[in-house]
């Protein structure tokens, strides 16, 4: 329940650094206490994090005095939150230190009845650490702080309190410890050196406790520093008053959050002894080593942080108690790292809870049938009862290779003799459309090879008869199932990617003699985009499933090789959405075969190899040195390398080896999808989007030509 905070005045506040973790939820804390809010947000993040919150949001720099002075003009209360945690002490200064003076300035400029800032229990002296060392609000910064962090946030206090005494401010200053809590990093500070979204590296005693802060807390006492007079000139700490030890918040998250996280142990005398080697031998190069701002020891030390002030000048208990911050903490770090379509999975292998079987009847004996009628027959929810092909000799052949009892040359009497549940149309794409608006009014399920079909028009009649019969439709995306894709979901859910910047699908190969030359009137010649329509499907819903709502900026084809019957033989389609931009390479003289896609963000990027079966991913390495980190990248990478390619040969030599391994699963999924009525993995409204775009690419490559 919340507890309201009461003000007649219905104070306006400003809050700096909004849209980060802990600003997010201070706005959330502040609208729900009856404030307005006023946020103050850089120009990349927007409203993307707030979108939800009816405040008022300001897009700016803060290190730019202009954009300070029109923040602060008409608010009551500053909450200042924002700060950098990493760059060189440039970057640390003019944000953390000199945007505060700007923002005390104007505050004084503009008779704010209150300023709040948010520093951290950091700006203590820690020469002589000892377990269960307790520190007051009393006790001494540390003059001598190396780190630029607390560096920072000291120099800050100081102008802050400077500025209270000198100009009569009203100034509050909260130190939380650790912060953690929903939307937060899944390893809180001082548990460790993290090496990357799932790794850290931890040292010492594992056993010494940890100086927890809860985000909603933290929130929570924001709101009270404004209304308590009592507040006005004091500082804070603010740690929970229970917390845990090293070994047992890592034992949850490994029990609550992803049993994949895991954790490298190092004695602390060997991190202090690398610690001293890399000091003495960056010194005759004259340039600071990695890790020598870092104090070790804090990693391994049980440290206390008096709250007494907090509780007597504060009020009011504790907003939200241990158990449950700990709880909300890992249900919402779950739910945050379960990836996109991955409903009926579980660690990649899809559940089916239902014992019935379902009939099943197959429409194209062509090669891309082997593949299929192979998954069906692993499947112990589906009978395969009936093979549909206007080509005798095929569907014969494949009857008799399968076992399946009943063939058909029209599929009209095919629907009408076996009663089917499920269809997989598996023709050439031009006769798509028909075929599955037949099934669907016959009340049979409907999955669709890709290409989906000719147009948008056809597809948009597919969809509607579907919907209107209420049965289910999937387009035939496999690629979307791939290993691969479910591990590189997971990257871009559990925040290791960050937010997307560009984004490359790229695919190519040398067809040369594969391609029909002799008969320019084969079905793939007389797509609208030809022969690239049979293959663009794969590279682009790809990206789409990375990018949201993307619109073509532009179309470039191009003559490289040489393809029968074609003007060119490489297409790129650039597209663009709000947020980001993204392309789509398809070649078809390209040697050897490649097919992956690279993902660029803020936080780190990747690349899915759909034919090697890996992810290559480049991230943060945490609080190490990048050459460190880079280090690590570098062998993981080759170890990922070397593994995978010992595991895909002994795969290939017991015939286990496919490049496509998403299409069993997204098949399974789909009769997952009738048996317990869950919504398709790939609805027919995807397909629809991607017809869309594929129509609109031929069309401007048509206009070209």
């Amino acid at each position: 329940m919340v507890r309201r905070i009461k003000d007649e005045n219905r104070l306006r506040v400003l809050v700096t650094g909004a849209s980060g973790f802990l600003g997010q939820h201070i706005v959330r804390r502040l609208v729900e206490e009856g404030f307005e809010v006023r946020a103050l947000v850089r120009k990349a993040y927007q409203r993307t994090s707030l979108k939800n919150f009816p405040i008022e949001v300001m897009v700016g720099d803060i290190r730019e005095k202009h954009v300070i002075a029109k923040a602060v003009d008409g608010s009551d209360i500053v909450v200042h939150a924002a700060a950098v945690f990493d760059g060189d002490w440039n970057n640390f200064r003019s944000v953390n230190v000199e945007a505060t003076k700007y923002l005390l300035d104007h505050a004084v400029q503009y008779r704010i009845r209150r300023f709040i800032y948010i520093s951290s229990v950091d700006v203590y002296r820690y020469d002589k650490l000892r377990n269960h060392l307790t520190f007051r609000e009393e006790d001494p910064f540390d003059e001598d702080a190396v780190d630029f962090y607390p560096k920072s946030k000291i120099e800050a206090e100081k102008i802050v309190w400077k500025v209270a005494e000198e100009a009569n401010l009203p100034c509050v200053v909260l130190r939380p410890g650790a912060i953690y809590g929903p939307q937060g990093d899944i390893f809180p500070a001082t548990l460790g050196l993290p090496l990357g979204p799932r790794k850290i590296l931890m040292t010492g005693n594992r056993g010494s406790l940890l100086p927890l802060a809860y985000v909603e807390n933290v929130a929570d006492a924001v709101c009270r520093s404004i209304v308590q007079d009592s507040a006005i000139g004091r500082a804070f700490n603010l740690v929970e008053d229970r917390t845990i030890s090293r070994r047992e918040y890592l034992n949850r998250l490994k029990a609550h959050v992803d049993p994949n996280i895991r954790a490298i142990w190092m004695p602390l005398w060997i991190l202090l002894s690398i610690k001293w080697f890399l000091k003495a031998t960056f010194a005759l190069i004259k340039k600071d080593p990695p890790l020598s701002a870092l104090d070790l020891r804090k990693f391994c030390t049980t440290l206390v942080y008096a709250t007494d002030q907090s509780k007597r000048y504060l009020g009011d208990p504790v907003f939200i108690d241990f158990d449950r911050s700990l709880e909300r903490t890992f249900r919402s770090q779950h739910e945050d790292s379960s990836p996109n379509r991955s409903q009926g999975m579980s660690r990649g292998k899809v559940i089916l809870p239902s014992s019935q079987r379902l009939k099943v009847g197959i429409v194209g004996a062509g090669t891309i049938a082997d593949t299929h009628l192979s998954i069906l027959r692993r499947l112990p929810n589906a009978e395969v009862v009936a093979i549909a092909d206007t080509r005798e000799e095929l569907r014969l052949q494949k009857a008799k290779a399968f076992r399946v009892s009943n063939h058909y040359a029209d599929i009209g009497r095919m629907l009408m003799n076996e009663h089917l549940d499920v269809i997989h149309i598996l023709t050439p794409p031009q006769t798509h459309a028909e075929i599955a608006i037949q099934a669907a009014e016959a009340g049979v399920h409907v999955y669709v090879e890709k290409p989906f079909s000719v147009n948008k028009s056809e597809t948009q009649r597919v969809v509607d008869t579907c919907h209107a019969k209420d049965v289910k439709l999937c387009a035939g995306y496999n690629l979307l199932f791939n290993d691969v894709m479910i591990r590189a979901r997971e990257l871009m859910k559990n925040g290791s990617i960050g937010r997307i910047v560009y984004v490359h699908s790229w695919y190519g190969t040398k067809f040369g003699a594969k391609v029909p030359a002799c008969d320019p009137g084969h079905w793939v010649y007389t797509l609208p985009g030809s022969l690239y329509h049979d293959f663009l499907t794969h590279p682009f819903y790809i990206l789409l499933d990375f990018m949201e709502k993307p619109m073509i900026r532009e179309v470039i084809t191009r003559q490289v090789g040489g393809i029968p019957f074609m003007d060119t033989d490489e297409l790129r389609v650039f597209v663009e959405n709000d947020r980001c931009d993204g392309q789509v390479t398809l070649s078809l003289s390209t040697f050897p075969r490649f097919h992956f896609t690279d993902v660029y963000g803020t936080n780190g990027s990747m690349r899915v190899d759909f034919l090697n079966n890996l992810v290559f991913y480049e991230g943060d390495s945490g609080m190490l040195p990048e050459s460190i980190g880079l280090m690590f990248t570098n062998l993981q990478k080759s170890r990922r390398l070397s593994w995978f390619s010992v595991k895909n040969t002994v795969n290939l030599m017991r015939g286990k080896f496919h490049l496509f391994n998403g299409m069993e699963r997204l098949i399974k999924l789909f009769y997952r999808s009738i048996l317990c009525d869950e919504p398709s993995p790939v609805p027919g409204e995807e397909a629809l989007v991607l017809v869309g775009h594929t129509d609109e690419v031929w069309k401007r490559m048509h206009r070209k030509s």
